[in-house]
């Protein structure tokens, strides 16, 4: 029984406007020459800042602070998000901070720091700025979502599934929470819950062709293969180019002694995808059954070149059955 294979998020996280504030709205309508004003330093430096010139964005910004210390957060916010576009991380993350500082309530601060914290690899950190979110909004479903993704990425499933379901309980709506959560729920070994909540995620979005091949995986677990069948067929007419499903498919014959109908699912599934060596692997088991040794030799040596640890034993286990016939 294969592995579950997703594109996972660090994956998912709300994306919002990076220089829009509550704080303060910008003028884009008209081009400030020479400020005289903290309000026309700060557009100058926004301006800058979204050109990513970032030494002249600093110089206004630094001016608008100086001269109305009242939007030292909105010009500590619109550099750290200069900052973070640029990848400098370590340096956004300063001036969010003190903007965080000067305006704890913030939640657009806070979200744009937990961001720019998660990216310079201080997951921590990160997950104290959703926990800030939360005490300040509790019903935010997004940030339940993202502080669970984080945990997630951590490998503390417990609060990863416990920060899931709560994004699910304030937004039962939204098919990517449900099919997340039975994706943990999986990962954790609860299969009757994972079906459950794959099942919600189809009946929100019948198009996401990776519920269906979650739920067939989590369908074989339970060894229904029927069922398992069903899905996996399912996410490939949704999506012909998705390879794991081929895989996955082909896995059930396999498995239960039909190792002729496995081979062009795994073809199937290498041509679409190369490096998949889980195809790579079982096509070779599949035509090492059916008395093909060449063959499952140069798949085998394809698994070995993609540095599987057990590619060795898998080769040995070929030609000790070429030996016996």
């Amino acid at each position: 029984m294969k592995s579950i294979r997703i594109a996972f998020l660090s994956s998912l996280f709300l994306c919002l406007s990076v220089f829009s504030t509550p704080m303060a709205e910008e003028k884009s309508d008209r081009a400030v020459e020479e400020p005289k004003t903290a309000q026309e330093y700060l557009e100058k430096g926004n301006e800058y800042a979204k050109k990513g010139l970032l030494e002249e964005a600093r110089k206004y910004l630094e001016k608008a602070a100086e001269t109305d210390p009242a939007l030292e957060p909105v010009a500590r916010f619109s550099m750290g998000m200069a900052y973070s576009i640029k990848g400098r991380w370590l340096e956004a993350v300063t001036e969010l901070k003190r903007a965080s500082e000067l305006k704890p309530n913030d939640i657009m601060i806070h979200f744009n720091l937990a961001n720019a914290y998660h990216a310079a690899g201080a997951r921590d950190n990160a997950i104290n700025e959703y926990q800030s979110i939360i005490a300040i909004d509790p019903g935010l479903y997004w940030a339940h979502f993202n502080v669970g993704t984080l945990y997630a990425e951590s490998g503390d499933l417990d609060r990863a599934i416990a920060g899931h379901e709560k994004a699910v309980e304030l937004n039962p709506r939204l098919a990517l929470i449900h099919f997340k959560l039975g994706y943990l729920y999986g990962q954790k070994g609860a299969i009757d819950h994972a079906i459950a909540s794959y099942e919600k995620a189809i009946a929100l979005d019948p198009k996401y062709h990776l519920s269906h091949n979650n739920l067939g995986l989590a369908y074989l677990l339970k060894r229904d293969t029927e069922k398992a069948s069903r899905e996996f067929e399912k996410s490939i007419e949704i999506n012909p180019q998705y390879a794991e499903a081929y895989a996955n498919l082909a896995a059930i014959p396999l498995a239960t002694g039909q190792p002729e109908k496995a081979i062009p699912l795994y073809l199937k599934a290498l041509d679409l995808k190369p490096d998949l060596t889980v195809a790579a692997e079982n096509l070779a088991v599949a035509y090492r059954e059916t008395g093909d040794f060449g063959s499952a030799l140069k798949y085998a040596k394809k698994v070995k070149e993609s540095g599987a640890l057990h590619a060795d034993q898998l080769i040995k286990s070929i030609k000790d059955k070429m030996s016996k016939e």
